[in-house]
């Protein structure tokens, strides 16, 4: 009876140790997965709207070290990663319509080759927690921080009459700029220390690329020169994700 009662006692005392850890846990970290939704000039696909990005449908993946100052509030790391594909047919059509002013229609085509628009960084700021209903809670989000983003390459070939006239190959780039992130999202609590999130974000960061090369070669005459120009895109997208919250 004695050795059941002295188990049952160091059974509760290490049980109301480990709670206690959990209530006092201030460090988290979480997951995120999600979709990215281009807006604004980024993705627009109007040929005479000089800051159109023909940007589609991307995806996102996020890491976020996080450290609980207040019962609501918390400072937050995130490491964040969002690719964007390129509308290459759309810009391929505006393209062949402009190539083709003046031209009998269907005179002219073009075909585009692309790789993506990419975005990563490093990004600081508040994140808040606030009870909703039990085992729930609303998370608002403020980060601020600076992104590599990366302009896509691309090849476009120029045809009249179906013959190849023009060549014109963009490389690709990379810059440094300002990005921030303001967001809202729910956690579901499914025990002391591991919750379900889901979020909602806006995302934005203006980028400037400089003497961006873009080769151009005559294929009739077999002619080619180089040219530089400077480049700038405001990249804006609404994300939608869902991760795994872990206190640590």
């Amino acid at each position: 009876m004695k050795k059941l009662i002295g188990l049952l006692v160091f059974t509760s005392i290490i049980t109301t140790t480990g709670l206690t850890q959990e209530d006092v846990r201030k460090s988290f970290t979480s997951i995120n997965l999600g979709v990215s939704f281009p807006s604004g000039n980024f993705k627009s696909t109007n040929f005479d709207n000089i800051e159109a990005g023909y940007a589609n449908i991307g995806s996102i993946f996020d890491i976020t070290f996080g450290y609980k100052f207040h019962p609501s509030l918390s400072v937050a790391t995130l490491l964040r990663g969002q690719v964007n594909t390129f509308n290459a047919g759309d810009y391929a059509q505006g393209m062949a319509d402009f190539l083709g002013a003046g031209y009998p229609a269907g005179s002219t085509s073009v075909s585009v080759y692309s790789s993506n628009y990419s975005m990563g960084g490093i990004m600081a700021g508040i994140i808040g927690s606030f009870p909703v209903v039990d085992k729930v809670s609303f998370d608002p989000r403020v980060l601020i921080g600076y992104s590599t983003n990366r302009l896509p390459s691309m090849t476009q070939y120029a045809y009249a009459y179906d013959k190849l006239l023009l060549t014109t190959v963009r490389e690709d780039a990379e810059t440094i700029s300002f990005s921030y992130l303001i967001g809202a999202g729910a956690k579901v609590a499914l025990n002391h220390k591991t919750c379900l999130l889901f979020n909602i974000d806006f995302y934005s960061a203006k980028a400037k690329w400089n003497d961006v090369q873009y080769i151009y070669l005559q294929n009739v005459t077999r002619d080619f020169n180089i040219r530089y120009y400077d480049i700038e895109q405001v990249f804006s997208t609404v994300n939608i994700s869902m991760g795994v919250y872990y206190k640590i």
